[in-house]
């Protein structure tokens, strides 16, 4: 039974299936002529549609079935179905129209579209100015919102087994011509070939269009992909889209500002969020671009030609944020960005990166960062822009910092405008080269006015340069490596440097300022630190326009030592500038400085000093040696020449051995020099006038110094205390005037004054006082020629006063040529007149009222003509006169011969007497011997120690007595002698009186004070000696020795002047004249010793 209904199933299923077949190939063959007409469905579907819809009805022409494809198979559409209001409007129509029946429908007894789908249809969207969207199709041009807000809510709404549309879920337009109006923008595009999904999803619904948009020309494929969500009402939409102009469509776009900028057809995709009222909650975007131009907004506002460019971002409607993410321009080797008035420069620029942010609403946006290669160097840039109070078209405040790397010094004015910062633009393009600026920093705040005014509110930042060079001012030597940074705002431009060197010195650190950039009446000021020779520094503060150097009249060239250098300009921006408009200081620490022959000739070396020069004047202070000697040194040179003085020089000196110094380099004679040791304190200032004339001022502390003057007989010993002063004028170093001089040490006064004939040439010396000692006085001294062409000059001196010790004076006179020269006596040629009160030759020897004249030469007195007064007003003179190069006579005479002696300190035991010497002095021969004779008449002798100890042995008590009392009477004394080499040789000098008479011949060293005589003592010489004028018989009696007697002694004496051996032979004492020297031969002798003790020789004591 099963089997047989099986069988018949299968013949029933065979049956059918061929049947199929035959029937699927009849309709093929149909369908392959053409689309098959079913034109008795039409009056049901008319009907089907016209059910539903009361405010108009539908009109078709008719019913097909068509083949549609493998994907699609058999199609049954209508043909031209019309909308037709009341008065018989067509509102709307489609070219073909297909219906899939919904099966869930069908079950509960519904005919109702699952899907629907328009052919070529005319589709007019219209978007008012409140947003809405109104949809009209066909031919018909009144859109209605209506209709598109009714299909959208069917097609996404649940089904209703009241309402047939709500079981769609597909509808789409295909091969659709769209044409869109904004009301708003008056923007109209199409898009013919449009395809248009929308299906039910369980959200609500999702779409897709794929479109090819035309506008203006230009073509763009659109593919649109969204959804709808019925529960929150908000729409989704993604755009993807290729070869787009976005301008072309900026207008229907509002929310996305910037749009219209890009003129440049680009790719990639937007989206788009409406919520459930059409605002637009958010944006995104992710667009590439080719060549083509980004039109700048303003203030830039130009024209921007890329090769490529790259942006991607989304808005957010909430926030009204458009956020950029990225965007990216290559603009090509040759790109460039024009930055506007008042900038008006031309920037290189080849590519460019950004992301930011803008506010829409509240017109406020951020740049995040935006990285641009400027042909090389690289830009780094952030920044703020908002209007004021928020609203459009007020005035827009900028705030931007901006860094710059990689910008080499020479292409400076590439990239710096000149409109910023004009002067400082001016001065860094023209005096700065060379190098790197490795990086600037600044920040910017501007404003632009709603009338498109743009004002820099402010301005500040940073460079960092290497290798620079720096003409701070030309023409002198740059600044050449030098590294620094760079400080800069609206009213300066600073410039710190490291390092580099300029003119052979090093550049340790400068500061360049550049001031008051803001206004018309810019200023630099310029400090650098420079270290290296003082003879390169020297140089450089030479160099023009400064000149110091040589106004200081210092060659760099004679100059040594190390120097750091402050170096301080100030001047105006100014094009041509001038000398004067500049200032200019520098302040320099030297050390072991040498200048040579700064002053007076003499080099100052070892120095280390500190230097202040400008364009007044110098100053130098600090410790060096001049002349050899340690001295602090303070100098100050003008350079005004209405100042009071051009150079001055203070020295506080101190000289270890003065002796050992150097001159001064000018003449001060008759200053005796050599005969001043020892250490000495000195200020000495030193001022030289603009009229080159000069004055010297010297203090001295002669605390520490030993001073003698031979010649005076003063000397004072190391630490006593003195002072000395002096004032010189000079002109040149040429000494016209010493107003006044002073000298105080010990018991030295000194002051006086020097005249001058002729620069360097003396023409008076005057002293005023002279005080030392038992010495009062006053003078003058007068040059004389020198008596050698080449040789030293003389003088003629004048002394007067009230008292003068001339006892070194006499000593030295009363030396020979040969002892002088051992004492080195000064070496002058000097005529001296005296007229003094009072002058000692000793301790309790003085002449008074002595007047005459002297005359030196070289080593030697020549010729003097003395008179004067010694005790009890009797009258002396002394004279010598020299007879040219062969010797000098000498003549001396007092009318008291013992007080003569006594004042010259030549013999104490003397009174009365009239005393003559002549001699004569051959100074033909090198030791000057003297020959003479001294003669005195009428006077005693009175405790005379050695004559005493002679008369004694022979046992003269009277005699003895008498030169004990009142002394003993002689009636003349003559001495004949010749005086060489200290030693004074008397050849029969005889002394004779009433009581005695002897005779003496032999030496007296003067030098030793020591005398070796022989002679002959002749008591009751009167009596005694008349036998000698008897003819014949007298000399046979006494011998025929001149001034003996008939009785007669002969002794000698020996040793010291004052105590000498004197012997006596006692036989001859009582042997007549012609027998005494037979006597004198005996052996032995009887002696006096100097206590008077009697020596008898052993030969005779043993008798």
């Amino acid at each position: 039974m099963i089997k047989r209904t099986l069988r018949g199933l299968v013949q029933i299923l065979a049956g059918l299936g061929a049947g199929l077949v035959i029937v699927a190939a009849v309709l093929a063959w149909h369908l392959s002529s053409g689309p098959i007409s079913l034109a008795f469905l039409t009056p049901h579907i008319q009907d089907f549609l016209g059910r539903y819809h009361d405010t108009f009805r539908f009109e078709m022409d008719d019913t097909i079935l068509t083949w549609a494809g493998w994907e699609r198979a058999l199609d049954v559409r209508v043909v031209n179905v019309r909308a037709v209001d009341p008065e018989g409007r067509v509102i709307a129509n489609v070219p073909e129209l297909s219906v899939w029946l919904s099966a869930e429908a069908l079950v509960h007894g519904l005919i109702a579209p699952r899907r629907i789908e328009f052919f070529r249809p005319r589709l007019n969207l219209r978007l008012d100015e409140k947003g809405q969207v109104a949809v009209a199709l066909g031919d018909s041009e009144d859109a209605s919102a209506d209709l598109a807000r009714r299909f959208l809510t069917n097609l996404s709404g649940p089904p209703d087994p009241t309402n047939a549309m709500s079981y769609l879920d597909t509808f789409r337009i295909i091969d659709a011509d769209l044409t869109v109006r904004d009301d708003l923008t008056r923007l109209a595009w199409r898009a013919p070939g449009t395809r248009v999904e929308m299906v039910r999803s369980a959200r609500g619904l999702e779409g897709e269009a794929n479109m090819t948009v035309r506008h203006g020309g230009q073509a763009a494929d659109v593919t649109l992909v969204g959804s709808y969500d019925t529960a929150t009402e908000r729409v989704d939409v993604g755009v993807t889209f290729a070869e787009l102009v976005p301008a072309d469509f900026a207008a229907a776009l509002p929310e996305m500002p910037g749009v219209d900028t890009i003129r440049l057809p680009v790719q990639g995709t937007v989206t788009l969020t409406l919520d459930g009222q059409g605002q637009v909650e958010a944006v995104g975007y992710d667009v590439e671009g080719g060549a083509g131009v980004l039109r700048l907004p303003p203030p830039l506002d130009q024209d921007l030609a890329l090769t490529s460019i790259a942006f991607r971002g989304q808005y957010d409607g909430l926030r009204d944020l458009l956020t950029i993410n990225d965007l990216t321009a290559e603009l090509g080797p040759e790109g460039h960005l024009a930055l506007p008035a008042p900038t008006s420069h031309d920037l290189p620029l080849r590519s460019v990166s950004a992301r930011g942010k803008v506010w829409i609403g509240r017109h406020r946006a951020i740049l995040d960062s935006l990285t641009a290669d400027l042909g090389g160097p690289t830009a780094h840039l952030t920044a703020t822009l908002e209007s004021a109070a928020g609203q459009a078209g007020g005035d827009l405040t900028v705030q931007a910092t901006g860094s710059l790397r990689g910008v080499p010094v020479n292409r400076m004015a590439t990239y710096w405008p000149r409109a910023w910062g004009s002067d400082a633009h001016r001065w860094c393009v023209t005096h700065l080269a060379d190098g790197t600026f490795d990086e600037i920093t600044a920040q910017v705040g501007l404003v632009r006015a709603a009338d498109g005014d743009v004002r820099v509110g402010s301005l500040s930042g940073t460079m960092a340069v290497r290798g620079v060079t720096v003409d701070y001012l030309p023409p002198m030597p740059k600044a050449r490596g030098a590294n620094g940074r760079i400080r800069f705002d609206r009213e300066s431009f600073n410039i710190a440097t490291k390092g580099g060197r300029v003119a052979g010195l090093e550049v340790t650190d400068g500061l360049i300022k550049l001031l008051k950039v803001d206004t018309e009446d810019p200023e630099a000021e310029l400090n650098l630190t420079i270290a290296g020779p003082v003879r390169d520094a020297l140089d450089l503060i030479d160099h023009e326009p400064l000149g110091f150097a040589s106004a200081l009249n210092v060659d760099p060239a004679k100059t040594s030592g190390q120097s750091s250098t402050r170096l301080t300009m100030a001047f105006p921006l100014l094009n041509d500038l001038k000398l004067e408009q500049i200032a200019v200081r520098a302040e320099s620490a030297m050390t072991d400085v040498r200048i040579g022959g700064v002053l007076l000739d003499q080099d100052v070396k070892r120095g280390r000093l500190d230097l202040t020069v400008d364009k007044v004047g110098m100053d130098v202070v600090g410790e060096v040696e001049w002349a050899d000697i340690p001295a602090r040194l303070a100098w100050r040179e003008n350079f005004d020449d209405d100042a009071e003085f051009r150079s001055r020089f203070d020295l506080a000196a101190f000289v270890g051995q003065v002796e050992r110094s150097v001159p001064l380099g000018f003449d001060l004679a008759p200053i005796p020099g050599e005969f001043i040791r020892g250490a000495l304190g000195a200020e000495v200032h030193y001022t030289v006038f603009t009229d080159d004339k000069a004055r010297l001022e010297a203090k001295a502390d002669l605390a520490d110094l030993s001073l003698a003057f031979p010649a005076l007989g003063w000397t004072k010993e190391a630490g006593v205390g003195g002072t000395a002063a002096v004032d010189v004028s000079l002109a040149g170093n040429a000494v016209t005037d010493i107003p006044y001089f002073a000298v105080t040490a010990g018991d030295l006064v000194v002051l006086g004054s020097v005249a001058y004939d002729d620069p360097g040439t003396v023409k008076r010396i005057d002293i005023s006082r002279m005080s030392y000692g038992r010495t009062e006085v006053k003078g003058t001294a007068e040059p004389r020629p020198a008596r050698d062409p080449g040789g030293a000059k003389g003088w003629a001196v004048a002394v007067t006063g009230s008292s003068f010790d001339m006892a070194p004076l006499w000593e030295e006179f009363t030396d020979n040529p040969d002892a002088q020269a051992r004492k080195k006596p000064l070496d002058l040629d000097v005529d001296l007149s005296a007229r003094l009160d009072r002058v000692w030759l000793g301790d309790g020897r003085f002449v008074t009222d002595l007047n005459g004249m002297l005359t030196r030469r070289g080593h030697l007195w020549t010729d003097v003509a003395l008179t004067a007064k010694v005790v009890d007003d009797k009258t002396m003179a002394v004279d010598v006169v020299s007879d040219g190069a062969a010797g000098r006579r000498l003549h001396i005479a007092s009318e008291d011969a013992g007080a003569a002696l006594r004042t010259f300190e030549l013999y104490d035991n003397m009174l009365g007497g009239k005393l003559e010497i002549g001699g004569y002095i051959d100074d033909s021969k090198s030791d000057s011997p003297m020959t003479g004779r001294i003669s005195v008449e009428d006077y005693r002798i009175k405790d005379a120690p050695a004559l005493a100890h002679l008369v004694s042995i022979l046992a003269l008590t009277g005699i003895v007595e008498s030169l004990q009392g009142q002394g003993l009477s002689f009636t003349k004394m003559d001495i004949p002698f010749t005086y060489q080499n200290d030693l004074m040789t008397i050849t029969d000098a005889r002394a004779y009186g009433l009581s005695l008479g002897i005779t003496a011949s032999g030496t007296v060293s003067t030098k030793d004070e020591e005398l070796d005589l022989t002679g002959t003592v002749v008591p009751a010489y009167a009596i005694n000696t008349a036998l000698n004028n008897v003819p014949l018989l007298g000399k046979l009696i006494t011998g025929g020795e001149k001034g003996s007697g008939l009785f007669a002694a002969n002794y000698t004496a020996k040793g010291p002047a004052a105590k000498p051996d004197i012997d006596v032979n006692p036989l001859s004492a009582l042997a007549p004249g012609f027998l005494r020297n037979l006597f004198g031969i005996l052996e032995g002798q009887t002696s006096v010793k100097p206590d008077g003790e009697l020596v008898i020789p052993d030969s005779q004591a043993d008798r």
